[in-house]
């Protein structure tokens, strides 16, 4: 087990992936203050990247700290002066159910692939590539997303391996008939943290050298110390309002993960 502490700017860094990738990479405040902004992180990636070798995603991860933040963008309009935005994580626990419900998607798409014939079939293949089994969080053309998520060969599922259809799928096999169940279903419901972070500089206001404005840093620090499949997916669900007709005020957002790589199942 390795312990792992990585991170960069979401839309630049491997496994810091947007989800329908906003303008210039950059958010801005809303209006009204509340908007919609995904993200997916990618652990798998993140640790391959960091440890030089290829972290699988049929692995637990214990997630201990995520930490999100804004900084301003050097553009023409210089109006960056102060944001605040808020979300929330969603991540499925690494139980027992998950793990089946993973490894039984691996089996059915690697029974399929053994009869075969084309680029990536066992016998015939003409790629040379890693064998792991990869997936997306959800489905549609906007969740396409993890590098090298595995190709599904069920014609009536997604064009890649994801998450969301896994768990329906699983759900309705193991669904309990007891009138009484707690639980929805077997394939543990994704949970959810959430986050606020905001960003301020105070103009320079003075009339000599040496004084000056202030920065002040609100990075959002959400601990854990949970077991996870290893996709983490991020909404900014609320931001500083922005009067109508105002310039934009443009963020980069940056993500920092510590984890520890767990045992492959």
């Amino acid at each position: 087990m390795t312990r792992v502490k990585a991170g960069g700017m979401i839309g630049t860094h491997a496994g810091l992936h947007w989800v329908d990738p906003p303008s210039s990479n950059d958010i801005d405040g809303d209006n009204d203050g509340e908007m919609l902004q995904v993200f997916t992180i990618d652990l798998s990636m993140m640790a391959s990247r960091a440890l030089g070798r290829q972290e699988s995603m049929m692995k637990s991860y214990k997630l201990h700290k995520i930490t999100i933040g804004v900084r301003p963008v050097d553009d023409v309009n210089d109006n960056e002066e102060a944001s605040n935005f808020a979300g929330r994580y969603l991540f499925h626990h690494a139980t027992d159910h998950a793990k089946k419900a993973l490894q039984l998607a691996r089996k059915t798409e690697k029974a399929i692939e053994a009869t075969a014939v084309d680029a990536d079939s066992l016998f015939l293949s003409t790629e040379n590539d890693y064998s792991g089994f990869r997936y997306n969080w959800s489905w549609g053309p906007d969740e396409q997303v993890v590098e090298f998520a595995t190709v599904n060969s069920l014609p009536t599922m997604d064009e890649r391996w994801n998450l969301g259809e896994i768990e329906q799928a699983y759900n309705l096999m193991t669904s309990s008939n007891k009138d009484n169940k707690l639980f929805t279903g077997r394939f543990p419901t994704a949970q959810q943290a959430i986050w606020n972070c905001g960003w301020s500089n105070t103009p320079f206001a003075g009339d000599s050298a040496g004084e000056g404005g202030s920065i002040h840093v609100g990075d959002g620090i959400t601990t854990f110390n949970v077991d996870i499949l290893p996709l983490v997916r991020g909404h900014i669900n609320y931001s500083h309002v922005n009067e109508p007709g105002t310039i934009d005020d443009d963020y980069y957002v940056w993500v920092d993960v510590e984890f520890t790589v767990g045992g492959a199942f």
